[in-house]
């Protein structure tokens, strides 16, 4: 007997009427990622290995002279590839993970003015089901093996529902690449590799990348709660990504207090993505986890406004919960206190500037005064004796 396993989210609005629900085919359709702009925000990078690793016991034979090692996936379930040279580059992925790459039927990849797209592959997911994804390099000359690697998922379950009362494109993308479509956002969202429902709002025939200044934007993770016409829908979704069914609900809601300093919050959250633009006052919010992706601060000093941008470790802002009826307060911006995060790789230190606010979120060094970028500030580095062993100014990028 054939079971089919679902788990239930939430697809919500913030407000207005509730219309139209029901069960929703969906089927599998494999594209790139150039039709499909989406499945950009699954790309991952692949960690490159120095000589053939101890995991990959057998290797092709007749190999050009230069190839490339390369692996994705959790610790422990990893998947192989070894990437060739030539005019006709090709791949050996490791499709059931037994370390042969000498079984495997190559993948080839195309040579573009972008670098080389490879055709689709089939890896193990989880719980013993397999996944589609695509990789692709930036590595334009033919006499050297690809020096990167990404990897995505190589296509979506798609259909139409009906959301607010009007028919839309939907589209379900295995960000993670576990092989289900119903994994929900959990922690933080510093991992953009994360199931998605994408809805093609516009009506353009496109699925579009995630875009902060859209509220809402057609990518959101999936969740418990997406903004769409105005309505609010509970969704189940299939794992294997056959069918969603949408039924009407609403959330419960509480208070966010981020402080008098103006501040807009992007974040994703139990309700999908929001645009939070608090105006320096308290305000109404869907109760549930929060986890933030952009923040900009505004403060004036009487002749400019100073711009600040969150870090891409966001601090205190990874993860916050605002419970219902009750009001969640995290007053952002100054005093600032400059930082450095020191890392060291053998003999090379690595020193990275931060700022942190006062309840702990933390900025991008680039700060901007009106138009103008403010230049990033001096650094000394002394020995234990209080020696000066260098001297000079932290650099942008």
């Amino acid at each position: 007997m054939r079971c089919l396993l679902v788990v239930t989210v939430v697809v919500c609005g913030l407000a207005g009427p509730v219309l139209g629900q029901g069960t929703f085919a969906l089927q599998f359709r494999e594209c790139t990622k150039e039709e499909t702009p989406a499945l950009w925000e699954s790309y991952c990078s692949c960690s490159r290995t120095v000589g053939k690793p101890d995991a990959v016991t057998s290797a092709p034979q007749g190999l050009p002279a230069e190839i490339t090692y390369f692996r994705f996936g959790p610790e422990g379930q990893h998947t192989w590839v070894l990437a060739t040279s030539g005019e006709k580059p090709l791949l050996y992925v490791d499709t059931d993970r037994d370390g042969n790459l000498a079984e495997e039927t190559p993948v080839l990849g195309t040579r573009g003015e972008s670098g080389i797209t490879f055709a689709g592959a089939s890896v193990p997911g989880a719980d013993g089901r397999s996944v589609r994804v695509r990789m692709n390099s930036h590595t334009r000359e033919a006499s050297r093996a690809p020096g990167c690697l990404h990897v995505a998922a190589a296509g979506y379950c798609t259909g139409q529902v009906r959301l607010a009362g009007k028919a839309y494109r939907v589209a379900m993308i295995d960000g993670n690449l576990s092989g289900r479509y119903d994994d929900v956002l959990a922690g933080s969202a510093s991992n953009r590799r994360l199931d998605a429902v994408v809805i093609d709002l516009n009506g353009n025939g496109q699925f579009e990348r995630f875009d902060p200044e859209q509220n809402p934007p057609e990518w959101a993770p999936l969740a418990k709660a997406l903004t769409v016409g105005g309505a609010c829908y509970a969704v189940t979704v299939a794992a294997d990504g056959s069918q969603i069914q949408l039924t009407a609900t609403k959330p419960a809601y509480g208070w966010l207090d981020l402080g008098p300093h103006r501040p807009t919050l992007g974040v994703f959250s139990d309700f999908g993505y929001q645009r939070i633009e608090t105006q320096g006052v308290k305000v109404r919010v869907p109760a549930g986890r929060y986890a933030a992706v952009s923040l900009e601060l505004l403060k004036s000093d009487g002749t400019a406004d100073w711009r600040l941008q969150l870090a891409r470790d966001p601090g205190r802002l990874g993860t916050f919960v605002v419970e219902p009826g009750q009001t969640f307060s995290m007053p952002l911006g100054p005093p600032l206190v400059p930082t450095a995060d020191v890392g060291q790789t053998e003999r090379i230190v690595r020193l990275d500037y931060r700022l942190e606010g006062r309840s702990g979120e933390r900025y991008a060094p680039a700060v901007m005064k009106g138009s103008t970028r403010v230049p990033p500030p001096q650094v000394e580095i002394v020995d234990s004796t209080g020696k000066i062993i260098y001297s000079g100014q932290f650099a942008y990028g």
